[in-house]
């Protein structure tokens, strides 16, 4: 029945575009969120503007990965609620820029976190970036577990493998520092790139880490200093998804948006496409999105 609804829900997306909630509803499932309901695993990243804010959810094990800026922080913990979640096994902050950070403070006050993931950035870059103080408080408040990210650390969430992966080397700026992670179900991976640059792509792919993923989430919102033609050929997508929205970078670039269509990956857009959702059955990948 769930299958048969979203069928009928995309024949009906052009007349309907901009209005998931209503087409949902005619099918008792209440908000684009459900599409995912019945997937043993769900990737989603939300429509949170030039920010990042997503969630993983593999049978009763939900996972947070950066938290949008504060206005992002209320969509992400209204999504998690739709969702059903009241327990988050794991927050990572990939790094502490506010459009990654900043939601993560709203997620902290209204739901049980199991442990909170951060880059090993030097302390004086993190105090660089405003509110980092203020978010970590509200961790340490609440007595959840701080790690740092480890490269070569595996984490198992049951049948779900996340394997920290960056960042390699202490960098200058905070971009780099960002924590990349593979997230395995089954036999479909994804490769989470936070806002990793060319430094550290280079430095991963010398590490001779197993980068191949069906799906990346493009790294810096698909800004030109990221996404090199050698790391896409290491990584082979069959899939990209960009966290993007209007601002006065004009991202993702053309030059970005040419290595992916030469390289054959279908890309989605969140400004475009709104909220993107990737189901696995542990085989084969479907994708859902809100517009």
């Amino acid at each position: 029945m769930l299958a048969a609804g979203i069928a009928l829900a995309a024949g009906l997306s052009v007349a309907l575009a901009g209005r998931w909630d209503t087409v949902f509803g005619w099918f008792g499932l209440g908000h684009f969120s459900q599409a995912a309901k019945d997937a043993p695993f769900s990737l989603h990243i939300l429509d949170v503007g030039k920010a990042d804010a997503m969630v993983v959810c593999c049978g009763d094990r939900t996972m947070v990965i950066d938290g949008g800026t504060a206005s992002g922080g209320d969509t992400l913990t209204a999504y998690l609620q739709r969702l059903g979640v009241s327990q988050i096994d794991m927050v990572v902050n990939t790094h502490p820029d506010d459009d990654h950070l900043q939601g993560l403070k709203q997620v902290g006050e209204r739901f049980d976190v199991a442990r909170l993931v951060v880059s090993g950035l030097p302390q004086e870059l993190a105090a660089d970036t405003g509110g980092y103080a203020s978010v970590m408080e509200v961790y340490q408040s609440r007595q959840v577990p701080v790690e740092k990210a480890s490269p070569g650390k595996t984490v198992w969430l049951d049948a779900l493998q996340v394997e920290f992966l960056a960042p390699l080397s202490v960098y200058d700026d905070v971009n780099n520092n960002s924590v990349v992670m593979k997230i395995t179900y089954g036999d479909t991976a994804f490769l989470m790139m936070g806002d990793a640059e060319q430094e550290a792509e280079q430095d991963m792919l010398e590490s001779g880490a197993d980068l191949q993923a069906d799906v990346i989430k493009i790294g810096h919102h698909g800004s030109d200093t990221s996404t090199t033609q050698a790391f896409l050929n290491a990584v082979r997508p069959e899939m990209a998804v960009i966290s993007v929205g209007y601002d006065r970078n004009a991202l993702p670039k053309s030059r970005v948006l040419q290595r992916l269509a030469q390289s054959n990956v279908k890309t989605y857009r969140t400004d475009l496409s709104g909220t993107v959702i990737f189901m696995s059955d542990g085989t084969d990948i479907t994708v859902a999105t809100e517009r």
